[in-house]
């Protein structure tokens, strides 16, 4: 049986573990390398986001190349036809 002021002190610390009938073993480094890892996790999340950020950008100024470039030909057909129109009503 686990005496009470083991229980109670258990319940208090977060940076504790039960080794064997209720005694406790301290993780000191626990805390500060789960606190590093979280930092390193976070770093990477925001490292990853800026990737896909200027990747999206990349992406939008292609797009808006390409629908210039678009444009651009679809002009030059509209101005092709209405040259045909033209030389035909001039014949």
């Amino acid at each position: 049986m686990v005496p009470k002021a083991a229980k109670v002190r258990m319940e208090e610390t977060d940076n504790s573990s039960i080794t064997s009938f209720g005694r406790l073993s301290k993780k000191s480094s626990s805390k500060t390398t789960s606190s590093v890892s979280r930092e390193r996790a976070r770093a990477a999340a925001k490292e990853a986001d800026l990737a896909k950020l200027k990747e999206k950008a990349q992406l939008e100024a292609k797009i808006t190349a390409q629908k210039a470039e678009y444009e651009a030909g679809r002009r030059e057909i509209e101005a092709l036809l209405f040259k045909e129109d033209l030389d035909e009503f001039n014949v």
